[in-house]
């Protein structure tokens, strides 16, 4: 039985990565179709001084998943008058997302192995999950102070404050957090159970 379930598990992950896979190709590729004609404009046929610049600039860099950094470099405030004239300055959070999900497997692989090697396979992955969630919290309240905690990462894209909305390293508590939950839900926590049982 433990093999047939543990077979069965493995069949089961197998599907949910190869979603994840497939999710973020389709991804990258819609995002692609939508961004190459305005990139492609905005390159081309329109003039090559001024925002139109800037906008292929964000186009590509969100191409590249990279859009935060290109903003934080070129616009650093996101209230600036330079910043609300681009029209892709959306795109920025999309960069963020897609950074941390491209880093996010292969830290969780990596924290599964050590945990596997200590037979302690859930909670490795969590505790190390929440401690990089912590860290990347800390540095998101110290860098939106200006300290100049790390300034080696800050300083050639616009500074820690800059830095600090844009950036994926301060940023990362946010959708940690979202995991951390996700796992404590796999766990056999049930939100509507406890609801209910109240």
């Amino acid at each position: 039985i433990d093999r047939a379930r543990g077979g069965r598990r493995t069949v089961i992950q197998l599907v949910a990565a190869a979603r994840i896979v497939i999710s973020l190709a389709m991804a990258a590729t819609l995002d692609g179709l939508a961004l190459f004609p305005l990139t492609f404009a905005a390159l081309v046929l329109q003039s090559p001084y001024g925002p139109q610049q800037e906008t292929a600039a964000t186009g590509i860099g969100a191409l590249l998943l990279a859009a935060n950094l290109v903003i934080a470099q070129a616009a650093g405030d996101y209230f600036a008058d330079d910043a609300n004239g681009n029209p892709l300055l959306h795109t920025w959070s999309l960069s963020v997302e897609e950074q941390f999900y491209l880093v996010l497997p292969a830290f969780l692989l990596g924290a599964w192995r050590l945990g596997r090697a200590l037979g302690l396979t859930r909670s490795i992955p969590a505790a190390a999950l929440a401690a990089v969630s912590a860290l990347s919290f800390l540095l998101s309240v110290s860098w939106v102070d200006g300290a100049y905690v790390a300034s080696w990462m800050t300083a050639p894209l616009g500074g820690p404050e800059a830095f600090a909305f844009y950036g994926l390293p301060s940023r990362a508590w946010e959708l940690g957090t979202g995991c951390l939950l996700a796992l404590w839900v796999a766990g056999g926590y049930s939100p509507t159970r406890s609801v209910a049982g109240a």
